[in-house]
């Protein structure tokens, strides 16, 4: 053994020359860079109800290998390649990285990162392959929690080309818990399949992927702001505050009489403006709606609030519809406006 350590001490990086990994490898550096992702110190935000945290990278000295690092394309930063609206400002800074490679049916797959604040999941993932996955390759099979850690969830999935053979992409997951939102979560993804959705052609793997992620420190302000219509009322009962993103929960009430018309319809907020009047995009976790129109459960997320904003104002907006998937028409109702911290004084 002290020999081999010694070949290794006395080796010549510049005179190796550089080969395409092996499937065994790959496995053995994505064996290398897993691990449980520590927390780093971070600046402190000064928000009135807001705890910031944060987490660090792991590090390792496989990568400091040219020949090997030259094989390895996810390791670069991805997130300037991804829609801003997509992905919080600020995910770099919370996220939490996994770092998890895999290779099957020619196309390499790695979770880059990922981070969770009791509502939503977001990762990031890289492909790198030589195969023709076309400009917006679509994935089989979406992201779930482990089994009995959510009672159910939505997702939301988005993948792009940014080179020859490099996709960059961001998967959303918005579970709804029983009880309170754990601590940690386990997600687990089998993609199945990645298919180049210009041709219909389907690459199968069999990718496989499970990792956790711990939950940022969050905040509750309780309310009972409400919006109230002839037709329906809507009232926001809580707004959950992290470093990634404001959770506002709500309810509404559709009136007996619109149901007996329009018995699919729903209240939904899908407008949200800050104390400056700019608009802020609606991340909409869904939620559960009875036959007597009673809607419960239901969240919107608005990500990366800046320092400055005091206020928000959300527009509730009635969907009429008589099934689940269209709706005939919509109606506002009267905004709400929430403190969300002091006003500055002068």
């Amino acid at each position: 053994m002290k020999d081999d350590l010694q070949k290794w001490l006395d080796l010549d990086i510049e005179l190796i020359e550089e080969k395409p990994l092996t499937d065994i490898q790959t496995k053995k550096i994505k064996q290398a860079v897993l691990g449980v992702p520590k927390r780093k110190k971070r600046r402190m935000k000064t928000w009135m109800t807001v705890a910031a945290a944060g987490f660090t990278i792991i590090t390792t000295s496989y990568f400091t290998l040219p020949s090997i690092a030259s094989q390895l394309p996810f390791i670069k930063n991805m997130a300037p390649f991804v829609n801003q609206e997509v992905l919080p400002q600020n995910y770099e800074e919370l996220a939490a990285e996994i770092g998890d490679i895999q290779t099957s049916n020619g196309i390499d797959m790695m979770i880059e990162s990922a981070v969770y604040d009791g509502t939503n999941v977001i990762f990031m993932f890289v492909l790198n392959t030589e195969r023709d996955l076309g400009e917006q390759p679509i994935l089989g099979n979406p992201p779930l929690l482990k089994k009995g850690q959510a009672s159910w969830m939505s997702s939301s999935s988005s993948l792009k080309k940014i080179d020859k053979n490099t996709y960059v992409g961001v998967e959303e997951i918005a579970p709804h818990f029983d009880k309170e939102a754990p601590q940690e979560v386990t997600v687990q993804w089998n993609p199945q399949s990645v298919k180049n959705r210009e041709i219909g052609l389907p690459y199968k793997g069999d990718w496989s992927f499970e990792f956790k992620v711990p939950m940022l420190k969050t905040t509750t302000k309780n309310l009972a702001e409400s919006s109230e219509y002839t037709h329906g009322k809507l009232t926001i009962s809580s707004i959950t505050y992290s470093d990634l993103a404001a959770v506002v929960d709500y309810e509404f009430q559709i009136a007996p009489a619109i149901l007996e018309e329009w018995p699919r319809s729903t209240i939904r907020i899908t407008e949200v403006t800050d104390n400056f009047g700019r608009s802020h995009l609606v991340h909409d976790s869904g939620g559960v709606t009875s036959k007597d129109g009673h809607g419960y459960d239901w969240k919107i997320s608005i990500y990366t609030l800046s320092e400055d904003i005091t206020s928000l104002t959300f527009t509730p907006v009635i969907h009429y519809g008589k099934n689940s998937v269209n709706f005939m028409k919509t109606e506002k109702m009267e905004p709400i406006t929430i403190q969300i911290q002091e006003e500055p004084t002068n």
